[in-house]
């Protein structure tokens, strides 16, 4: 055996026990002698790939092809490293020259498998293609290693049942194998267990990269939870204000105000579960930004709770008022807190990648909160009187102010995974597609928060009351028309008699009758006599 095969097993063995700085310093000590090895540029690209020095891997994995263009695990680290690099294409393209090299190859054809499992939305052609090389790499070594990349693969197109049984099976074989203690903590975090796998393999291997890394995100993954729960409590506040009667709220104010010290105590109980004692305050206490969020949350949660009580207890249109801008103004702490909590996972702990899933998180629950938010607007702008609702305003900001944070903390975490991977352009393509997200998120909050101000507080109640029409008996109504008389001929004058003549004075000789006396009736004349006709004469 020659000096640089017992270096490259030194090297292998150290990598093993995850001691990669020892495994380092052996190979640039051999790569002194022999600056153009293959053997042993290749084992120097793996090395930094797993200290996640994608760079260095792309370069070493380059130098090694070009003294050997028939190493097939310089091939294999390249497919790795080019897709570390976001650079699918190339990656797959190694990938498949390694498999042209050497079909029998188990690693190679898992390599393939993975590489197009993680691609962007794989087709499903690539789907089958990637489980086909699968099958094979198990027909030909059904060992821990196969049954790992197995799990891996199953996990990537979201079969938990299929992967749980794949890590089985490889913990079966071999139960100290660091990959699949790996996916076995993954299936724990994604039940709510306890991180016992992580904990005891950090303590075997320290220099475990994955292993920290899954023990930051579900640290911070948590601690974000309590910036929603913030939100949700707002929101909740505000959709019982307008569809609630005076009465059910009244019964609902415990319950809305024990939200968020409920749901608060939860999160943070089943983290110390889960995480090792004393790791979360050591997390934080290194981090200013984290600290300050942490703070900022306390006192949003406390501004929600004192709003809720407020709009329950106030009886005039200041109190409703305050308590609904206080309301926006817990949901606005709220995301400043979260805002501080996602910058601080996204720094670098010593120097080492932390951001593990930071985009896929903010993507998820952005995805998440917009289609909530949206029913909830969509349902109080259907069923209510949207223009005098003042909490319909307040629900509209709360959710702006949400989905607004999550919209700005994913081309955050694009623009610092692709700095760090020397993909600017492809940061700043993904960024400028989600300012419009950003815009329209902004433009809500400041329409809602200015109709906030502005809208109909006279009725102090939470819910309309109904009145009740009482009958008023309505005069009748007279209409008047003018007639205009139609002028008609004048009659003919009436003819007027003649006055009475004066009685003829008596004659002479004649007393008149004495005064008060009526003279004597005239005589009235004879009747007429009938004049008979003659009798006819004798025959």
């Amino acid at each position: 055996m020659t000096e640089t095969s017992r270096v490259l097993e030194r090297a292998r063995a150290a990598s093993d026990l995850g001691r990669l700085d020892e495994a380092r310093e052996m190979i640039a000590g051999a790569l002194v002698a022999e600056p153009h090895d293959p053997g042993l540029l290749g084992r120097m690209a793996e090395i930094a790939y797993r200290r996640n020095q994608v760079d260095e891997a792309l370069r070493m994995a380059g130098l090694a092809i070009a003294a050997d263009p028939d190493r097939v695990d310089a091939h294999l680290t390249a497919a790795l490293a080019f897709e570390a690099s976001a650079r699918v294409d190339e990656a797959v393209r190694h990938a498949r020259i390694a498999i042209s090299l050497e079909p029998d190859n188990a690693r190679a054809l898992l390599v393939f498998a993975g590489v197009l499992s993680r691609g962007f939305g794989p087709s499903d052609g690539e789907r089958g293609e990637a489980r086909t090389a699968v099958v094979r790499a198990l027909r030909l070594e059904p060992g821990a290693e196969t049954h790992a990349a197995a799990a891996d693969l199953e996990l990537e197109f979201g079969d938990r049942i299929a992967a749980a049984k794949h890590v089985a099976d490889g913990l079966a074989l071999n139960s100290l194998h660091p990959d699949l203690m790996m996916l076995q903590a993954r299936l724990d975090v994604w039940r709510g267990s306890p991180l016992g796998v992580v904990r005891g393999l950090l303590a075997s291997r320290p220099g475990q990269l994955p292993a920290r890394q899954l023990l930051a995100a579900t640290t911070w993954r948590s601690l974000l939870r309590l910036a929603g729960w913030v939100w949700a409590c707002a929101g909740i506040v505000a959709l019982a204000s307008i569809w609630a009667s005076p009465g059910t709220l009244s019964w609902l104010t415990p319950a809305l105000c024990a939200i968020i010290p409920v749901a608060w105590l939860v999160v943070l109980r089943t983290l110390s579960r889960q995480l090792p004692e004393g790791y979360l305050v050591r997390r934080v206490r290194g981090r200013p930004e984290a600290v300050a969020g942490l703070a900022t949350l306390a006192l949003a949660g406390s501004i929600a709770v004192l709003a809720t009580l407020l709009l329950r207890m106030g009886s005039s249109v200041d109190s409703a008022r305050t308590g609904y801008l206080l309301l926006v103004i817990a949901a606005a702490g709220a995301g400043l807190g979260h805002g501080l909590l996602f910058c601080s996972w996204m720094r670098r702990n010593g120097g080492e990648e932390n951001s593990l899933g930071s985009f896929a998180y903010a993507a998820k629950r952005f995805a998440i909160v917009a289609a909530l938010a949206l029913i909830a607007v969509g349902a109080v702008a259907g069923l209510s009187d949207w223009s005098n609702e003042p909490a319909a305003w307040t629900l509209a900001a709360v959710a702006c102010l949400a989905v607004g944070t999550l919209a700005v903390e994913m081309p955050l975490a694009l623009a610092v995974v692709a700095r760090r991977r020397r993909q600017r352009r492809m940061g700043a393509m993904l960024v400028a597609l989600c300012t419009p997200l950003i815009v329209l998120a902004g433009a809500g909050f400041a329409w809602s928060a200015a109709h906030i101000g502005s809208a109909d507080y006279n009725d102090t109640e939470r819910s309309p009351k109904p009145t009740i029409q009482r009958p008023t008996t309505v005069a009748p109504t007279t209409t008047t028309v003018k007639v205009t008389p139609t002028p008609s001929p004048e009659p003919p004058p009436a003819e007027v008699p003649p006055p009475p003549e004066e009685p003829a004075p008596p004659a002479e000789g004649i007393a008149p009758p004495p005064e008060g006396v009526a003279p004597p009736p005239e005589p009235l004349p004879p009747p007429p006599v009938e004049e008979l006709p003659p009798p006819p004469p004798p025959e």
